[in-house]
Parts: structure tokens; sequence; C-alpha cells
């Protein structure tokens, strides 16, 4: 972490009044937690410094399995009343003696009375004043345009205020006049502890800790994913011992799981199969699974997400099933790369940071496993996975 970046952001958060906390929303909790617990934890901090800050994400919504975290409440879904106006009225041609005002057809009327002499519309004047936030800060934001209505409706905002943009994404555009980006660190929560602790670790607290506990944790699938180095384990051992109430997101994040999903979880299972060769493991759901389940096609990302983790053998892992009596979609993730997936000659309906959504129409289930099998082998022979 350049200690120039350090300074420099450092003297923004000293000299900085009135701070706005942004980043994009997924609803997938380990696809946004990072950048959640990251800005929560920012928030928290910059209290701590005696700031004013506000986290402004669009059309937020908190997810039940995260409301556990401190804070959590002070999310704005939308920019509210960024800036105020004034209504300059000129006295040199007639003194004011009275000023009222009335609501007329829905629309707001000004009423002045002059005391002497007359008014002329060069006389009034509608004045916009600077927005109230003096530095803005995105995590987790590799491209602005990802914060959606925050930043298309307020660009004048995001263009003239001072940005300090903090994220681990490689993709990032730098576009802040300060830019923290550390493409070797597992998350956002990962630069951020490290930042808060070299800008003065006795501004941290417990709610703090926690918080960026579970932007890492989260991130990181407890900790599971290839990309955990040796500071990923210490920072997260400096976190607890500050008080990161670890059991409480274990039991929150990962052991709240619903009987829906248990039960599509071991169907998922029933119908597994594995090729050792090509480290290959998929499955099968139908149409009917998924309901007698009481399960949700939203929950299915769930399912291949712990086929990752329980099947250590296997590289890349996919569920087949059926969305509809003629839809047939594949949910696939690698654990090393995704070039064999840009080899597939499927449109991609859906992408995230480990997972890729297709479709096929007018197939059965046994006939769109049938393609899809031979066209991922076919891939997985062009672009092995491991060696």
């Amino acid at each position: 972490m350049a200690q120039d970046t350090i300074q420099q952001i450092t003297q923004r958060l000293q000299d900085a009044e009135h701070i706005l906390i942004t980043f994009p929303y997924l609803e997938d909790i380990k696809e946004s937690g990072d950048a959640l617990g990251s800005a929560l934890a920012l928030f928290g901090y910059l209290q701590n410094l005696g700031k004013k800050a506000d986290i402004v994400v669009n059309n937020f919504k908190t997810n039940e399995r995260l409301a556990f975290l401190p804070n959590i409440q002070r999310v704005q879904g939308g920019l509210l009343q960024p800036r105020n106006y004034t209504l300059r009225i000129k006295s040199d041609n007639a003194k004011l003696k009275e000023l009222s005002y009335g609501i007329k057809d829905g629309s707001l009327e000004i009423y002045l009375t002059p005391d002497n002499g007359v008014l002329t519309h060069e006389d009034i004047e509608l004045q916009r004043n600077r927005y109230k936030y003096d530095t803005i800060i995105t995590l987790d934001t590799p491209d602005l345009s990802l914060l959606g209505k925050v930043f298309e409706g307020h660009t004048e905002l995001f263009y003239g205020t001072p940005i300090i943009n903090i994220d681990h994404h490689a993709s990032n555009e730098e576009y802040g006049q300060i830019n923290l980006i550390d493409i070797n660190a597992t998350s956002t929560g990962e630069i951020l502890a490290a930042l808060l602790k070299t800008i003065g670790s006795h501004h941290l607290d417990k709610n703090i800790a926690t918080n960026l506990f579970a932007a890492i944790f989260l991130k990181t699938h407890g900790f599971k994913t290839p990309t955990i180095s040796p500071n990923t384990l210490k920072i997260a051992a400096e976190l607890l011992q500050l008080g990161a109430r670890r059991e409480d997101i274990m039991k929150h994040v990962f052991r709240s799981r619903t009987l829906s999903s248990l039960r599509l979880w071991g169907k998922t299972l029933a119908h597994l199969k594995y090729d050792p060769v090509l480290e290959f493991t998929w499955s099968t759901l139908t149409q009917r699974e998924i309901l007698d389940s009481g399960g949700a096609l939203q929950e299915l990302p769930d399912v291949i997400e712990e086929l990752i983790f329980t099947s250590p053998e296997a590289a890349t892992v996919a569920l087949i099933y059926e969305e509809t009596e003629k839809r047939i979609c594949a949910l696939i993730a690698s654990k090393k790369t995704s070039s064999h997936l840009r080899a597939l000659p499927w449109t991609v309906l859906e992408t995230t940071s480990n997972c890729t959504k297709f479709c096929l129409l007018n197939h059965t289930l046994i006939s769109a496993e049938q393609e899809i099998m031979e066209k991922i082998k076919g891939a997985l022979k062009l672009f092995p996975t491991r060696g």
C-alpha cells in the first residue's frame, strides 16, 4: 500500500466535512457483502473521527441475513436532497415589506410585497448552492456507471467532487482523484482494514471490526476461496482481537439455511456426476423437483456454491435445470479460470464473480444435458483449468 496514497487519503479525510459513501448494490449477499461491510465499517470510523457521512446505494434493500450488521439502518436507497437552492431578491430598487407563500395547484407560490418601488424579474434570481458533500468514497466499484441512478442522476456531483476510489478489481478504471487499488487483496474489506489501521487504529471498535470481518468473510465465502493469503488471515485475526463478532456472522450468513434450500441440495446430490479426467462435477434438477422442494430459482446460485466448496477434487462445476418446460438453463462455475466458459457457443445471460448462466430453448432436460456436457467437455480439453 503506497504511503503517498495513504497520506493523500488521510489529508482528504481530515479536510472533509460531509462525506458520501457509495457502492453498487447486488441482491446476492456474497456479491455485495464485501462492499456493504466495508461501507458500514467506514461509516463507523468516520463517525469516530467526528465527520458527517452518508451511505447511499441505488435501490438498496436490507437482506434479512445481514440485518444484524451494525449501522445497516443508516444505508439510504437514493440520494436525497444533495443540494439546496437560494431565491435571491435584490432590494436596491424596492425594499421588501412582506414575504409569504402558499400552495396552489400543486405548486409553491411566493408572495412578495415591496415597501416602496417596483420589483422586476431582473431583481429575482434562483441560485443553485453547492452540493452538501465535499468528498465521495466509492467502494468495490470498478466503474462509476455501476452505481446506477446515484451516479447517473448526479453526474455533476461526481465530476465536481474529489473521489477516493477503493477497490480490489483489476478492471477498475481509476477514475478517482485518489485511487487505492490492490488487485492482490481478496476483498475491498481487506484493503480498508489495513488502511484504517494505518490512519489510526485507536479509532477502530468492535462494530467496525465486525463489519470489516463480515466483508472479508462474505467475499471469500468463509475463507474458502483460493485467493486467501497469509495477509488476509493476519488481518482477520487482528479484527477478531478487536472484538469482531464471528459467531454472529456465521450464524446469520451460513447457518440460516431454509428448509427448501436443504431439499434442493439433497436432490442435487442425488443426481451428482463426476468426470475425474476433466475434474468436472455436475448435476441436474427437473422443474418438478424444484417445485416439490418448495424452493425458488433464486436459491440455485447457493446450491452451485455448495457444489464448489464441497467438491475439492473438481475444478469446474455445473447445475443444469428445467426453468420451464422447454427452457433448460445451466449455471457453471470454475475455481481457477473462466477461459473455457468464453469458448461455449451459447449467449451468456448472467455473470457473477464465480458463476455463468445460459439457457437452451426447445430442449428436454436429457437432450440439453447431453449437448451441454459435450460442449463443456470440449471446452475443458481446449482450456484446462488446472496444470
